[in-house]
């Protein structure tokens, strides 16, 4: 939520009113107390006027916690301000101690000002890293703008994916370098060091091959499905492989999707995807929310059903639209 601070004594005071109207509104619209927060990022920037409204705002609603204190950081104590960037470093601060469920400690936070009264209003600075506890955490962040905009949003952490089954899922493990010279010992320490690995890593080990190194111009992609077959084939894709013709050099890649019509669809069309991969399942789930809106039923459950009503038009569209968005995204 957002609102203004109206007027206060000059354009770049704060008006502690304001704050509290936005955060009151904004963890009511969210159905949250402050027992159900977990860490709060704070503006705070280390100013006398700024702070005093901030913490006088905030503990209005935190003193009458049951519990302890709640944890109170800022991100530019470790980084300093950002200006325009503030708020959004952060969301991202918040976002990723959701994630790692882990709050990072505020620098200086020894230093504590006493006219905060900060134990009285039920927060407490970080000075050593903060491990939330399992299950959904609550945080809130805030931000306030030079003129007079304030913001403030109420994070969660996300849900756990689950694996719909043991069946083993394929994967498609990328090997590159500088040049051809280059590729094949790559291809050969890749495939030595996989052979030492356990057989659960293959999933990540080709989403890390994929989104974490670096996308050198020489390059060799093996489909596996399990690490065994991904160690046979970078052996012999390094067999393969030439100092002078080795690889494919591509620049600027993209990628395309050339999806059919009607007249491919069939009973429990993509079940397997459905089972195997968490990513294709949630994206099937939310496109199947919007359809059901409109059509009535859920595609979702009739195709996974094996319903041959599958063929009919009305139904049939929506669920080959449904199956390769949700590939095109998996």
């Amino acid at each position: 939520g957002v609102n203004q601070d109206g007027r206060s004594n000059g354009i770049t005071a704060p008006n502690r009113w304001a704050q509290q109207e936005l955060i009151e509104r904004v963890w009511r619209s969210t159905d949250v107390g402050a027992d159900d927060i977990g860490f709060i990022e704070a503006h705070g920037t280390g100013t006398l006027l700024g702070d005093m409204m901030e913490a006088q705002a905030l503990g209005h609603l935190t003193s009458g916690r049951s519990g302890g204190s709640v944890a109170l950081g800022s991100v530019k104590s470790n980084f300093g301000h950002a200006e325009g960037a503030a708020g959004i470093a952060g969301v991202v601060k918040t976002v990723l101690a959701l994630h790692h469920r882990t709050v990072p400690p505020s620098r200086f936070a020894d230093d504590e000002n006493p006219g905060l009264q900060l134990p009285g209003r039920r927060l407490s600075l970080l000075r050593s890293p903060l491990r939330l506890p399992s299950g959904t955490v609550h945080a809130a962040v805030s931000s306030f703008g030079m003129g007079g905009t304030n913001a403030h949003a109420v994070l969660s952490s996300p849900p756990r994916a689950v694996h719909r089954s043991g069946e083993r899922v394929p994967g498609v493990f990328t090997v590159s370098a500088r040049s051809a010279r280059q590729l094949r010992p790559n291809l050969l320490a890749q495939a030595e060091a996989l052979a030492q690995l356990p057989e659960d890593r293959l999933a990540q080990l080709c989403w890390t091959s994929n989104r974490v190194k670096s996308r050198l111009p020489h390059r060799v992609a093996v489909a596996a499905g399990d690490l065994a077959a991904l160690v046979a084939g970078l052996r012999e894709a390094a067999d393969a492989t030439h100092d002078e013709d080795g690889g494919v050099r591509r620049t600027a890649p993209t990628v395309a999707f050339a999806f059919t019509g009607q007249g491919a669809q069939h009973p429990g069309m993509a079940a397997s995807w459905y089972a195997t991969s968490p990513v294709y399942a949630r994206l099937f789930d939310e496109i199947d929310g919007h359809l059901a809106h409109h059509l009535g039923l859920s595609v979702r459950d009739a195709v996974l059903a094996g319903d041959p009503g599958v063929h009919r038009t009305g139904l049939a569209q929506p669920a080959l639209f449904a199956v390769e968005y949700a590939m095109a995204g998996a």
